[in-house]
């Protein structure tokens, strides 16, 4: 299977690459689906699918959020 790489997102006004794809890369590692992450951040799945495939970009709050969820560090969801 080819993987696509995402667009860039813009993140608390700052161009981060790839941000969506690391963030479903860190939800499928711990074994989320697409609708479990949303529920648990009280989102719909439409919502954290829009983030996932880089057309809405996230509020900090969220990225911390999904950063305690995947016990990922935020830093490395951004790549800041």
């Amino acid at each position: 299977m080819k993987v696509k790489r995402l667009p860039n997102l813009e993140f608390n006004n700052k161009v981060v690459p790839d941000f969506g794809w690391q963030l479903k890369l860190a939800r499928m590692e711990c074994g989320l689906s697409g609708k479990e992450l949303a529920e648990m951040l009280g989102h719909s799945p439409t919502w954290l699918s829009l983030i996932e495939t880089g057309q809405r970009g996230i509020r900090v709050e969220d990225a911390w959020k999904i950063s305690q969820i995947t016990n990922k560090p935020i830093v490395d969801l951004a790549r800041l």
